[in-house]
């Protein structure tokens, strides 16, 4: 070393804290103490030997210090290494043994110098910085959510805790020292971008997102806090998150359930609204906004009193008062005011939301349009009155259905045997005459069980296009025969070309009952009774009474300036046996079977009565195209005896006074007889010798099987058997169904011989 260099050591040395000796050699090759600073001094005192100062070293380091200072004097080995001291005062004292060598040149020996740094308190500071890297760590990894440290000029992870690791199933290792769009993806890192900006700008913030971890997507908060240095700058970004997956699915759950209940609320069907305590909507539903025409952008905030009609604000407003105070009137009837249906009347409940814990102050109120309810009421009252009025007339039609059942089949047997009569007395005789009065009283009898069933709706034996305008004069010309001469009796005719299509002896009896009971009504003082005829168009929109079909109508109405009716007594006039009339003056089934004559041919009828302003009673009837044919003269008694005709016929009838008369009238003109009193017995009688019969004569209504069942089975042994159905009464459809048949014929009872052959003889001829 050069003089002036080994001034500059010396002065280096001698002023440092650490200490610093030099060994080189002596003439004898021996090591020696060439230098020693003052802090060697200090350090170890003043070793006589170059390896003195190996006794201050701490015993579990001396060997490995010992060994490693042989190494370097002896083999030139590098030395670099740390142990605790024991000075002679104080503690002890870790230092770090760094040795270099000189080799010798001309002017100096070869020397060995060594330097002893205090780095007791730097190893303190580095254990502290462990232990406080420790803590943090035991502290961070034990609080929930995800906690990063990212350096904020390069945007690498220098630190996260175990949370975050776990999260994003990697180990810290592979995390920290990673840019964090490797670790959150890029579509994350675009979303996060904005709000990395606004962090290194120094402020803190944060955002929602959903991250990708390994259980699943979850939803995070992500806080973004600036670590500041000395100048403010922002050197690195604490970012702190947290799942807030529960709390958005609560959100969420708390989100459905009040759109639902919004939903239901504007869906249900009546009017909700909700009022403070100036009476100002704060809320209301969709319904309630569409029924009232408010627009539903400037409902809420409009004076709540402008849902009623003007006329009742007070009593509204007082209402509502009364129940903000607490005493509402619950099922309180009360108006609405509407822009496109008028006022409706509403029945409203209440309810203080400060009860329920929903608001201060307001007031729910629920309103239930009763409107078209009310409507419905009444129409459902007068359904159940018509429905009552035709199940009376069902058990009556019933009734007068078998009533006429066997008045037709007495009647059957006064005609037939009547009939046989005829052609047996000499014409122009008393007794030709007697007989045939009795066979004219039988017609009136027959036309009688025809009206009967008429009025139990059984259908129609005859339908034919019908002028109302020829009944209405046959019924005038009698009445003016019959009826008190102080009762006037006059006609107003305006449908002479109108033809309806029904039965005319139905329908001249319905009119004659209600002029006799307008001829009652005016009574023996005085007055007048008016028959008018005339047509109606009935449309879509025209009040159409029993709900007939639109279209064109003939009308026959019967008018009187009699007492008429009060509303009670008009609104039950065609219940059967109802009747005002003092006991023994009438049977109240005139109006009855009137209105189901004419229900049966698909009309109406009605009545408009005032007390002591008479009473006006139309029948509406479909009109026809139909040509009315001309009507034929009477026949009277048979000139002749009926030509004579060969073959056999079953009859099949259980009325015994039938069968006798029929089979003498089918003897009378030469067929032979066999008798079955059921449809069985008569499917037995021809089963045992389909060839033997001609036609058969079958009456419908027996017991054991009746008519119609037995025709399938006569029909199934003998296809091409004419058959003749014979009734007093018909169910339409199913004789429709039987007449559908080939060979098959209608004879409505009860009838004579001329009618019973001459339908004989167009069945076997057809």
């Amino acid at each position: 070393m050069h003089l002036d260099d080994e001034r500059v050591f010396r002065l280096l040395a001698e002023h440092t804290g650490d200490a610093i000796w030099v060994v080189g050699v002596d003439t004898a090759g021996a090591p020696t103490l060439v230098y020693a600073n003052p802090a060697f001094e200090a350090l170890f005192g003043t070793p006589v030997t170059p390896d003195g100062w190996l006794a201050s070293v701490a015993a579990e380091d001396r060997a490995a210090v010992a060994a490693a200072w042989t190494s370097f004097l002896r083999d030139d080995d590098a030395l670099d290494i740390g142990c605790l001291l024991s000075p002679r005062r104080g503690p002890g004292q870790r230092r770090r043994l760094v040795g270099f060598t000189a080799e010798a040149t001309p002017s100096a020996p070869k020397r060995w110098a060594v330097v002893a740094r205090d780095v007791t308190a730097h190893l303190l500071a580095d254990e502290q910085r462990r232990k406080s890297e420790s803590f943090l760590r035991l502290l961070t990894d034990n609080i929930p959510g995800f906690i990063a440290y990212v350096d904020a000029d390069d945007l690498v992870y220098r630190f996260v805790n175990r949370s975050f690791e776990v999260g994003f199933g990697r180990p810290r290792e592979t995390i920290e020292g990673r840019h964090i769009r490797d670790i959150i993806g890029d579509a994350n890192y675009r979303f996060a971008l904005p709000f990395i900006d606004e962090v290194r700008a120094g402020r803190a913030t944060h955002y929602e997102n959903t991250f990708k971890l390994v259980d699943g997507p979850v939803w995070t908060r992500v806080n973004y806090v600036p670590d500041l240095d000395a100048d403010g700058r922002t050197v690195g970004i604490m970012v702190l998150s947290y799942d807030i997956s529960e709390a958005r699915r609560a959100q969420e759950a708390l989100r459905q359930e009040r759109d639902f209940a919004e939903l239901v609320i504007d869906a249900t069907h009546a009017i909700v609204v909700v009022l403070d305590r100036d009476l100002t909507v704060v809320r209301f539903n969709r319904f309630g906004v569409e029924l009232v025409g408010w627009d539903d952008a400037t409902a809420r905030g409009r004076d709540g009193l402008e849902l009623f009609p003007v006329t009742s604000h007070e009593e509204e407003r007082r209402a509502l008062l009364r129940a903000f105070a607490g005493e509402p009137e619950q099922g309180r009837h009360g108006c609405v005011a509407t822009r496109r249906r008028g006022v409706r009347e509403v029945v409203w409940h209440y309810r203080l939301l400060s009860e329920a814990g929903l608001g201060a102050d307001t007031l729910l109120a629920v309103g239930h349009d009763i409107t078209d309810a009310r409507a419905a009421e009444t129409e459902r009252r007068i359904l159940e009155q018509r429905l009552q009025q035709s199940q009376k007339l069902e058990a009556l039609g019933k009734l007068a259905g078998g009533v006429a059942h066997d008045m037709n089949n007495v009647l059957a047997t006064v005609t037939g045997l009547a009939s046989l009569l005829v052609d047996q007395l000499p014409a122009g005789g008393t007794a030709a005459e007697l007989v045939h009065e009795l066979m004219t009283a039988s017609r009136r009898g027959a036309d009688l069980t025809r009206n009967l069933l008429g009025f139990a709706r059984k259908g129609r034996y005859r339908t034919e296009p019908t002028q109302l305008d020829s009944l209405a004069q046959q019924t005038a010309a009698m009445l003016e025969r019959t009826i008190p001469k102080a009762v006037r009796v006059t006609t107003s005719l305006e449908a002479a070309s109108a033809v309806i299509e029904g039965d005319p002896s139905q329908l001249s009896q319905a009119l004659l009952n209600l002029a006799l009971n307008a001829v009652d009504a005016v009574g023996r003082s005085g007055g007048s009774v008016e028959i008018r005829t005339f047509t109606r168009e009935l449309g879509e929109r025209d009040a159409r009474p029993d709900d007939i079909a639109p279209g064109r109508y003939v009308a026959v109405q019967v008018v009187d300036d009699g007492v008429g009716m009060d509303d009670e007594t008009a609104r039950r006039a065609t219940e059967p046996f109802y009747t005002t009339k003092p006991a023994g003056h009438g049977t109240g089934l005139g109006l009855s079977m009137a209105y189901g004559t004419v229900r049966a041919h698909g009309g109406a009828l009605e009545i408009a009565s005032r007390v002591g302003g008479g009473t006006t009673i139309t029948m509406l009837f479909p009109a026809s195209d139909a040509t009315p044919p001309a009507r034929p003269t009477p026949a009277g008694p048979s000139a002749g005896a009926e030509p004579r005709r060969a073959g056999t016929v079953l009859l099949v009838d259980d009325e015994p006074s039938v069968r006798l008369s029929t089979s003498r009238l089918l003897e009378r003109v030469g067929y032979r007889v066999r008798q079955a009193t059921n449809g069985l017995e008569a499917v037995d009688t021809l089963a045992a010798g389909p060839d033997e019969f001609t036609v058969v004569v079958l009456d419908m209504i027996m017991p054991v099987m009746d008519g119609a069942t037995a025709f399938g089975h006569l029909r199934a042994l003998a296809p091409d058997l004419p058959i003749l159905l014979c009734t007093a009464h018909q169910d339409e459809e199913l004789t429709a169904r039987l007449l559908a048949h080939d060979r098959v014929a209608l004879l409505a009872k009860p009838f004579d011989l001329h009618q019973l052959t001459e339908a004989i003889t167009r069945l076997c001829e057809a």
